[in-house]
């Protein structure tokens, strides 16, 4: 039952995010009921639905991974700001363009790099640290190279491999934290 709960909650998300009267992604913060959607009902769907106890959800987890989500949801968005403005939609890049939301998104990256790193307060030796973390971190360094060195326009060929790097700092973090959960 509480699986199908969740369920219902994350398509009432869906519908807030982009039907009347409440329209988010019109009105602006849409990108946050991406992040409760995917960074949190989603997990908990996942955890519920193959443990059946919601004391196995890892909330210092989920909670670290939000930034991330938030970030990912953001980059995503900038290749459609021309479209967005033109329909007025008032997501985070229109509001504060390109410019800004690119230096959030390497922000909240880092934020959740740094977060569990702290989270994972017992690994084995530096060595050890150096190898789990060091593909996210490249990842997170090669978008911030990509942030300073770009304007990232719509449609330019830039702005897409931010976007992938986005995406691919996202999973990279996520499968992370999966595989030092289970070691």
């Amino acid at each position: 039952l509480l699986t199908f709960l969740f369920v219902l909650f994350g398509l009432k998300l869906l519908w807030a995010y982009s039907f009347p009267p409440i329209k988010l992604s019109y009105r602006g913060f849409g990108e946050v009921l991406q992040v409760i959607g995917v960074g949190i009902i989603l997990p908990l769907v996942g955890f519920f639905g193959q443990g059946g106890q919601i004391d196995y959800v890892p909330w210092k987890v989920i909670i670290f991974l939000l930034p991330i989500q938030l970030g990912m949801a953001i980059a995503t968005s900038m290749p459609d700001r021309p479209s967005d403005t033109l329909s007025l939609k008032r997501t985070t890049v229109v509001i504060f363009g390109n410019r800004n939301s690119k230096y959030l998104v390497v922000i909240l990256n880092f934020l959740s790099l740094l977060s569990i790193y702290l989270l994972k307060e017992s690994l084995s030796n530096v060595n050890g640290v150096f190898m789990y973390f060091s593909p996210v971190f490249i990842i997170a360094l090669l978008q911030l190279f990509l942030a300073l060195s770009s304007s990232l326009d719509a449609g330019s060929e830039h702005l897409y491999y931010f976007v992938l790097l986005a995406i691919l700092s996202n999973v990279s973090l996520i499968l992370l934290v999966t595989y030092l959960a289970i070691t």
